[in-house]
């Protein structure tokens, strides 16, 4: 029977061993075929062997010569089961009341002689009737169904793609967000332990240079650090640019009753300057972003010890160097003291695909990351359609199940000299609990060193230049999981190659090539 509905037009639908859940009489029934085309609904039971009614009971004889009872019949069963899916689309499909539904009984091991007051022949396919095109068979069953229901209309290709779609639609994989989001979180939380553990081991030297790319745990570790010789009853400074990473740093230490002055670059500058030293530990994180003359002076004198001797530990990403922003000659001031070198290779930050779509876009080279989570999402839109693409964004994320503190819109420039500025009293500042609207924004300067779950990259014009390519990577590295870019129309084929690049380059660094 399944070869022979496959003979059937290409406009016809044939559906095998469907489930019925909402069966009048029963908790769960199924049928043989479901057919569905131009001329209606068709459901067809089939049964093998050979098929009798003896006093009253249905039995079948199969071809090993067995007997076995088939309960209420073949035509209680398709009769029911016509009934429960008609109700049930009609129901959903209001405008189905005037299509032909019908039932089908096919035996085609055998004839099933029999016309009684509960059976018409017409409705059976037996193995008189095999021979016959099944085409011809089915339109005379359905004209049979039109007489006795008085139902005429047919069905249109989309209706019967309706029709499908409400009995057995597609399911759609959907793997649940918030799932794969904590998955993401634990194995972040392993490599993290890695990471505190490469630290611990040099927990001894007086000073200390860590360089790792964004992502590797550095202000988790800085933070660590601070705590560790708070806890000692020393003193400790520490530092960073931003007043957004030094108030969040803030809240992660408050409450503890632990010596740490957490203080960022221009509260620093404008500090009296006692001439004597202050701190015993300094903690400077960001560091890529604090190394010049000025800054490496005021650590010199406030440090007991100064660089050469004093206790300190400095976390700073090597890639800013690739953009051109970091003084080495500042640099080569610390690390003239020799401290102990360690890098920091592992990103436990971010995801692997995160991680490709940054070097693809800034060409830095950015390796590792965790596994799991969606892949980035990079849309390209026409001049003026940034600031709808952004919001529409946010709106898809939150449909997710994310909460509005868990997103957070990065842009290079504020929102009122950015391509965005037309939907800019939508947003509020990251640093603020109130406002009206629940969407979160910052530029990139001041959420260096921070981090969401999701990431919004809007108001790029362009991916050429140094200064865009520096804002990209940092912006980009802020996510965890979920990382959105908007980019304008144009760039399809750099950002290809981009990846491109990355993917061969990733390759290439692997033991195996």
């Amino acid at each position: 029977m399944f070869r022979r509905l496959r003979s059937l037009p290409e406009d016809w639908v044939v559906l095998h061993s469907l489930g019925l859940i909402r069966h009048a009489h029963k908790p769960w029934s199924e049928i043989d075929f479901t057919v569905v085309g131009p001329l209606g609904v068709l459901m067809i039971e089939v049964k093998g062997g050979t098929v009798f009614r003896q006093q009253g009971e249905w039995r079948v004889r199969t071809a090993a010569g067995d007997l076995r009872s088939l309960g209420r019949g073949p035509f209680q069963q398709v009769g029911g089961a016509e009934a429960a899916t008609r109700h049930f689309l009609e129901d959903r499909l209001p405008w189905l009341a005037d299509v032909t539904f019908g039932y089908l009984v096919a035996t085609p091991e055998c004839r099933l002689e029999i016309d009684d007051l509960g059976i018409d022949q017409a409705y059976v396919y037996d193995a008189r009737r095999v021979g016959t095109e099944l085409i011809g068979v089915v339109s005379e069953v359905f004209a049979q169904w039109r007489a006795r229901m008085g139902r005429t209309a047919g069905l249109s290709g989309d209706d019967v793609a309706e029709v499908v779609s409400q009995i057995c639609g597609d399911i759609p994989m959907k793997p649940d967000l918030r799932n794969e989001l904590h998955e993401v979180d634990r194995r972040m939380g392993e490599l993290t332990t890695e990471q505190r553990r490469a630290v611990r081991d040099l927990a001894d030297c007086r000073s200390l240079w860590l360089a790792g790319p964004a992502g590797s745990g550095k202000t988790l570790l800085a933070v660590a650090e601070a705590r560790r010789h708070s806890r000692e009853g020393l003193t400790v400074a520490y530092c960073c640019h931003t007043s957004g990473l030094a108030d969040h740093v803030r809240s992660l230490v408050s409450g503890e009753g632990l010596a740490i002055d957490v203080v960022h670059r221009h509260e620093l500058l404008r500090r009296p300057n006692t001439g004597s030293a202050r701190w015993d530990v300094l903690v400077v994180d960001e560091a890529q972003d604090l190394m010049d003359g000025e800054f490496t002076d005021l650590a010199e004198g406030m440090l007991r010890g100064g660089l050469a001797e004093g206790v300190w530990r400095v976390f700073t990403d090597p890639n800013q160097a690739l953009f051109g922003s970091v003084d080495q000659m500042s640099v080569q001031r610390w690390l003239s003291s020799r401290p102990a070198i360690q890098r920091l290779s592992r990103n436990c930050r971010s995801t692997q695909a995160i991680s490709l779509t940054v070097s693809a876009l800034t060409g830095v080279p950015l390796a590792g990351g965790v596994e799991g989570a969606p892949r980035p999402e990079i849309l390209y839109v026409a001049e003026g359609g940034a600031g709808e693409a952004v919001l529409n964004a946010v709106e898809r994320l939150g449909a997710q199940g994310l909460d509005p503190e868990e997103i957070i819109v990065l842009t290079p420039h504020r929102l009122e000299t950015s391509v965005l500025h037309p939907i800019g009293g939508c947003f509020v500042d990251f640093r603020s609990k109130s406002g009206v609207g629940p969407m979160r924004h910052a530029t990139v300067g001041a959420f260096k060193g921070l981090e969401r779950r999701a990431v919004v990259v809007g108001g790029i014009d362009e991916i050429e230049s140094v200064w865009m390519r520096q804002q990209l990577y940092v912006a980009c590295t802020r996510s965890t999981a979920l990382l959105t870019v908007v980019l304008p129309e144009g760039l399809e084929q750099v950002v290809a190659a981009g990846y491109l690049r990355a993917v061969r380059d990733g390759a290439d660094s692997t033991e195996d090539g």
